[in-house]
This record gives structure tokens, sequence and C-alpha cells, in this order.
């Protein structure tokens, strides 16, 4: 086995013990959902200041999420659509949602996008049918 199987394997173990059941729900009329596996990225990062200046400008803290899917479940998710995960599955106790924004280039295993949380009062027809 060479150095690219190895990697793909890991990639794989990863993706399988740090993956949530979701929902894929596509934009459109009448979409038909998808049920998947994603990772739930996020972190913090700091808005505001630009890099190599001293400007003093106002500075400020903010999650950037990201959803990990799948290639052979998701191949293309789409701009518009969302993803619901849950209560049970969401590791929070609560449903999550998500908007999904910029598609970032697929790496042939996963591929990344941008997202936005949705409020918790505006879950409602987006959830999974035990929520």
């Amino acid at each position: 086995m060479g150095l690219r199987e190895i990697k793909a394997q890991a990639r794989a173990d990863l993706h399988r013990e740090m993956r949530v059941r979701a929902l894929y729900v596509p934009p459109g009329v009448d979409p038909v959902p998808v049920p998947c596996h994603v990772r739930v990225h996020t972190k913090f990062v700091l808005l505001g200041n630009q890099k190599g200046t001293n400007l003093n400008s106002a500075e400020n803290e903010d999650t950037a999420p990201r959803l990990v899917f799948w290639v052979p479940e998701v191949r293309e998710p789409k701009r518009g659509g969302y993803v619901t995960i849950s209560a049970a599955h969401s590791g929070t106790g609560r449903p999550e949602a998500y908007r999904l924004g910029v598609t970032l280039p697929d790496d042939g295993l996963t591929v990344t996008v941008r997202v936005a949380e949705v409020p918790e009062n505006q879950l409602t027809g987006l959830l999974f049918r035990e929520d």
C-alpha cells in the first residue's frame, strides 16, 4: 500500500469517526432530502483588522462554520440548500440547521462548504421527523 492509499484510508477513518447523521435538503421547489453524514467544523476568526497593517481597526471574533461532506454521499452540495442535524445526533442536545454558501473545490473524498447557522426560531419545517 502506497502513501496515497494510506492517506486516503486515514481520511476515510477520520470522517467516519467525526461525522454526524444529517439531512441535506437541496434548494428549489419540492426538493428531495438526501440522508448523509457531515463533519461540522466551527472555528473563531478575527475580523476587522488587516494583516500587515497597524491601523488599529475595530476587531471582532466570529465563528466561521463549515460542513464537510463525504463525496460518495453528496457530490455537489448546492448553494442555498440546507443541512439539518437532529438533536439526537448533534452532540449539543438541540437540533441544528445550516444554510449552504460557497462550496470549496472537492479533494476527491470530501467537499467542504461554508455555511451559516440557522437560528432556532427559524427551524420549523427543516427538522428530522424525530425532532
